[in-house]
């Protein structure tokens, strides 16, 4: 009887590894296709942005406006979960302040096609830099929360030349590497702890981690993390920061994940060091 139970457990973990090692980039993205609201429930004027990946995928985003004297726009990368719809509204004190907001929708969120992976997504962010350069008048802000930062750091990191269309770039609750990351948070998990190098062979090489591009980034960075992250460990921003050029500055904060803005105190440090680095 033990040995048959043994023979199942081994074939069951097996099945796991096989199932984890064949997702590969794939497994950082968990998208919905189904807006749970849109800015519109709290009296927000908001336009839908559109644009081309290629002939068969096209993207999806909003384009929310400040009610307010506008100051800069942000464009807001966000984390791997859900879709633009779960992830405005923790920020729309930012209209309030002057910032109009353009949330992007990933490949396979929301009313985007396609499907997202690394390095395929860095299309997505290559499409809105450039349809924010041609459509958005103005000073501009960059921020990334959670992988959406760590995405944003691999792709400014790579396409230096998009830097000066920003005057800040903000990283709130990212992490410095892709397979660092994975053997990580599989690490925490009795069962899946034992698959946290092979799978994360299959991640994107070292050669995109935001720990070995961050010296690339050129304009003022603002990191964020809270000490209580158990999604992202504060770490991770805490070696970013050290290896990146400066005009730099961090909040460190006692928040979760990606809800250090939730915060008056924090909300108030970050717009002073806007307004310290953009001039406005």
């Amino acid at each position: 009887m033990l040995k048959k139970i043994n023979r199942k457990i081994v074939l069951y973990l097996f099945a796991i590894s096989l199932s984890l090692l064949s997702g590969c980039s794939n497994m950082f993205f968990y998208p919905l296709t189904k807006y749970a609201i849109t800015p519109d429930f709290f009296g927000l004027k908001y336009d839908n942005v559109w644009y081309f990946i290629d002939d068969n995928v096209r993207l999806h985003s909003w384009h929310i406006h400040s009610n307010v004297e506008k100051k800069a726009t942000i464009l807001l990368f966000h984390g791997n979960g859900q879709n633009i719809s779960y992830h405005f509204y923790p920020l729309i004190w930012l209209l309030e302040e002057g910032f109009d907001i353009v949330i992007i929708g990933y490949k396979g969120y929301g009313s985007s096609t396609g499907s997202s992976k690394i390095p395929g997504v860095f299309e997505d962010l290559e499409a809105m830099t450039k349809w924010s350069n041609q459509n958005i008048e103005g000073k501009k802000i960059w921020i990334g929360q959670s992988l959406g930062a760590a995405l944003s750091v691999s792709y400014l990191g790579q396409n230096q030349e998009q830097q000066s269309n920003f005057c800040s770039l903000v990283l709130d609750s990212g992490f410095a590497g892709y397979r660092s990351i994975t053997r990580e948070v599989m690490g925490r998990s009795w069962i899946l702890f034992l698959f946290q190098y092979p799978v994360s062979w299959t991640m994107p090489d070292s050669s995109i981690d935001p720990i070995n591009l961050i010296d690339n980034i050129n304009i003022p960075t603002i990191f964020i993390h809270g000490e209580n992250d158990r999604i992202t460990d504060k770490h991770n921003s805490d070696i970013l920061f050290e290896s990146a050029n400066d005009p730099k500055y961090y909040i460190r904060t006692q928040a979760r994940h990606i809800a250090s803005l939730n915060y008056d105190e924090y909300r108030k440090e970050l717009l002073s060091k806007l307004h310290q680095y953009c001039d406005i």
